[in-house]
């Protein structure tokens, strides 16, 4: 974290707030930001309690009055693409103004490490950075922050920052390859709201009524947690203040930012909750819930990155990590999963590997946001199976133009077949058709069931479509 940045932050927004009569903005808000196109926009901040305050933003100017508690928010009317011309807020006696603003596309990223890992830490940063300067893209970056309870504003690690050779290195990787890709498909300004924070859970995403949805089941995953008496008592011990805790990501990273307006969510997230997987699934159901029942979006796109190959001792919960968030994408609408289990590191958990995530993320927002439908957009998804003798032929959808093998000798890996016995065993598999593939092997003479890419530590996928999608983990135990 750099901690300078975040000094000086605060001391902007004390500078505005410190005597108590002036008007302030959120924190969010800054010089080069980007507001969302066509949609109405959120400003927010604080004054003295029934104070009169001017909002303009181009032509449209807001007149509205602070609450009791000194509390005002405006929703401006919906813009196209390009310069927002004059953003000023005043009040009685204080003035503030943003300089470079502009409306285009802004997308909310959050999740752990490989969210948050920056350029100069991914493969070829160098010359990436060296030819990104592009002043249609805008990033900027919530400080790493925890808090048992909902904090009125947060404060950012760096404001809304265009490329450069010098300011590049330290931008969150995956979200700035997205805000390219879209830059260059959409030709409008594209921001990136980043709020990530390393080793944090799912659960430390959610706020305090979705974590108490879970029925208690989630502290019996909080492993380490003495009395196991509730919520309250939790919230009551300092010493579980980490980003590994229920609420503490969502109360101080997420909760102040939420009312600015974005397009949608990208999610890469799920290391840290591979050791106890069982909940994956529902708590994330809650956290997509949570953040469209904020933003008073129902249909809020979500894109979700599946974790990557890697070897490790969680090798179970990992695979049940990535059959999850398969499922989120199959199961709640407006969710897109991003396969990712070609472009891994088996010895590292942080592969170098940025801009293939960031493109494969881009193809789901211009085909399911932005409505490009003849784009394909993800790799082949399991449909159904039929045995034949020895055999199973399994069909799938999204195949394009049809499904490809990456080998030469046009021997998919990475299938394993079982019987009645539930034992699964290496198996030949081959592409027969443009939808299907034939898997059998030796030492099973009558399948049931067929699963594909089921170990962390896969290698060697050569199982795409058309596009060179590759297909995700699946079993049919679980269709």
């Amino acid at each position: 974290m750099d901690m300078k940045r975040i000094i000086l932050s605060a001391a902007c927004l004390l500078s505005v707030a410190g005597l108590g009569a002036k008007v302030r903005v959120a924190a969010v808000f800054a010089d080069n930001m980007v507001l969302q196109r066509d949609l109405p926009v959120n400003i927010w901040g604080w004054a003295d309690p029934n104070e009169r305050v001017k909002v303009q933003v181009g032509k449209e100017i807001r007149q509205l009055k602070a609450d009791a508690k000194g509390e005002w928010t405006v929703s401006l009317s919906p813009r196209g693409a390009g310069d927002a011309g004059v953003f000023e807020v005043s009040g009685k006696d204080s003035r503030v103004s943003f300089q470079n603003v502009v409306f285009g596309e802004v997308w909310y990223c959050s999740g752990q490490s490989n969210m948050g890992l920056v350029i100069r830490r991914t493969a070829d940063w160098e010359r990436v950075a060296a030819g990104a300067a592009n002043p249609d893209i805008r990033v900027a970056r919530v400080a790493q922050d925890v808090a048992f309870a909902p904090k009125e504003d947060c404060l950012l690690m760096w404001g809304w920052k265009a490329p450069s050779p010098d300011a590049t290195p330290e931008f969150n990787a995956v979200a700035y390859f997205l805000a390219a890709e879209l830059q260059k498909a959409l030709k409008v300004p594209v921001g990136m709201l980043c709020a990530p924070y390393g080793a944090s859970t799912a659960e430390s995403w959610l706020s305090d009524a979705r974590v108490m949805d879970l029925d208690g089941q989630m502290w019996r995953r909080i492993n380490d947690y003495k009395n196991n008496t509730g919520f309250e008592d939790y919230l009551k011990d300092k010493s579980q203040l980490k980003q590994s805790r229920p609420t503490v990501c969502y109360n101080a990273m997420y909760y102040p930012v939420r009312r600015y307006t974005v397009r949608g969510a990208a999610w890469y997230q799920g290391e840290s909750n591979s050791r106890e997987p069982g909940l994956y699934f529902e708590t994330m159901k809650r956290l997509i819930d949570t953040w469209r029942g904020d933003r008073n979006d129902p249909d809020l796109p979500v894109l979700v990155v599946q974790l990557a190959n890697f070897r490790n001792k969680w090798k179970d919960g990992w695979v049940a990590i990535q059959n999850a968030q398969s499922e989120l994408a199959a199961k709640i609408p407006n969710v897109y999963t991003s396969i990712t289990n070609d472009c891994g590191d088996n010895g590292d958990i942080h592969p170098k590997d940025k801009q293939t995530v960031g493109y494969r993320l881009s193809l789901l927002a211009r085909r399911h946001v932005y409505g490009e439908k003849e784009l394909i957009a993800q790799g082949p998804t399991f449909k159904n199976m039929q045995i034949d003798g020895d055999k199973a032929v399994l069909t799938f959808d999204n195949v394009g133009r049809g499904l490809k093998c990456k080998a030469e000798s046009g021997a998919l890996t990475n299938f394993e077949i079982a019987g009645s016995d539930g034992v699964f065993y290496p198996a030949d598999a081959k592409i027969s058709a443009a939808d299907s593939v034939v898997v059998r092997s030796r030492s099973v003479s009558a399948p049931k069931n067929v699963r594909y890419g089921w170990k962390a530590d896969l290698t060697d996928v050569t199982f795409y479509n058309s596009a060179w999608l590759p297909a995700g983990c699946f079993s049919t135990l679980a269709n």
